[in-house]
């Protein structure tokens, strides 16, 4: 089972993009180690069986392994590099294919709005990547907006996203709307940062990345805790670390202070970005609301408890199609079971092999433009 996209392009279009898009350059949230039911761990479910058993060691080497992993590589991403590299560069130009995808489909609608909506978990630049290149190899004439206004310091205010860009001629006889990508991170982006009571972005602020949060040490004290990770079997046989108070005390006073929303409960740690993520939420929960609404996931696993029963009240909305692609059989039998209650639901896989970027855009672009010269328009009005 597919969708077409003759039938979904002129409709209020979502898009909810998780981890394993960017898998290759960055490990999805799924761990080898397993629950006592011999089901496998993620590190969301991981992280809350620590907090809820209130096991500072074991969470603290945990989150320790999640920002090595899974934040630290995004934070020193070289997209120079990535592109160069033959075992990277098929993950970014996935991305690519991906955003000139979604800018099809927005040329073919008629009339004003030619918008659509990018929700994504990832903290990652992928994204931005991707959209800078489209910009820059010419031929398409469209706006990214992430929310930002400004010059020197860009602020992100969620009322950003209900603008678009409109071009007239001198004399203002005709119009013309730009296609436009709402990039909208909802658990934050390495690229944020706080500023007194405003979130700012800015896409250069990681040639001034501090240095890693991990000294000799520490990771000589979780090194067997992270090793039994990596070697899968029971979660229960995991070591304490032997972490003092003071090394996890000095990692938790760092860690909180990065721009991103744990994979674990709704914890928050600080005002100004509370009130940013539930601003998001809020907009993902508004656009789901529309009429005829159409929200498509990809690389997603529902693991997030929140956006999952945010998209569940949603589907009480008979006119909004929500289609989830799964990687294999086993993420479709899961996925199935999850939204089994919901008709309005379609979970999606691929009869033979597995649903991966590469497919997923196939679905996407029956014909996908070749780039060629022409106008580029700036990132944000």
């Amino acid at each position: 089972m597919s969708f077409n996209v003759k039938d979904i392009y002129d409709k209020p279009l979502n898009f909810l993009i998780g981890s394993g898009a960017s898998f290759g350059l960055l490990p999805t949230l799924a761990l080898k180690v397993t629950r006592a039911d011999g089901t496998a761990h993620t590190i969301e479910t991981l992280a809350t069986e620590y907090q809820n058993q209130d096991d500072r060691p074991r969470r603290t080497a945990l989150f320790m392994h999640y920002y090595e992993q899974c934040i630290r590589p995004a934070q020193t991403m070289s997209f120079g590099a990535i592109r160069k590299n033959p075992d990277t560069a098929s993950v970014q130009e996935n991305y690519d294919q991906f955003v000139r995808a979604l800018l099809t489909l927005l040329q073919r609608r008629r009339g004003v709005d030619k918008r659509c909506n990018i929700f994504t978990t990832n903290y990652d630049g992928c994204l931005p990547e991707a959209a800078n290149h489209a910009m820059l190899g010419g031929g398409l004439d469209f706006v990214v907006n992430d929310g930002g206004r400004g010059f020197f310091r860009r602020v992100i205010e969620a009322r950003n996203f209900q603008t678009f860009l409109t071009r007239t001629g001198i004399f203002e006889r005709h119009q013309q709307t730009l296609p436009q990508l709402n990039l909208i991170n909802l658990h934050g982006s390495v690229y944020w940062a706080r500023q007194g009571d405003q979130v700012l972005v800015a896409y250069d602020r990681l040639d001034e990345a501090e240095g890693p949060l991990l000294d000799a040490d520490v990771r000589k004290a979780v090194a067997p805790f992270w090793a039994g990770l990596a070697a899968g079997g029971p979660a229960a046989s995991l070591d304490e670390p032997p972490l003092t108070i003071a090394q996890m005390d000095s990692f938790w006073d760092d860690y909180n202070t990065l721009p991103i929303v744990n994979p674990t409960k709704w914890k928050f740690y600080e005002t100004v970005f509370e009130e940013h993520y539930y601003q998001m939420l809020r907009m993902l929960s508004f656009e789901l609301e529309r009429e005829n609404a159409v929200l498509i996931t990809f690389g997603f696993s529902f693991a997030d408890e929140h956006i999952l029963n945010l998209v569940k009240r949603s589907l009480s909305n008979p006119l909004l199609m929500v289609f989830v692609t799964c990687f294999n059989a086993t993420e479709h039998a899961r996925l199935k079971d999850l939204f089994s209650a919901y008709p309005n639901v379609d979970c999606i896989m691929v009869d033979d092999g597995v649903l991966d970027f590469a497919a997923f855009n196939t679905m996407l672009s029956p014909v996908t433009p070749v780039a060629a010269d022409g106008p580029v328009v700036g990132a944000g009005p």
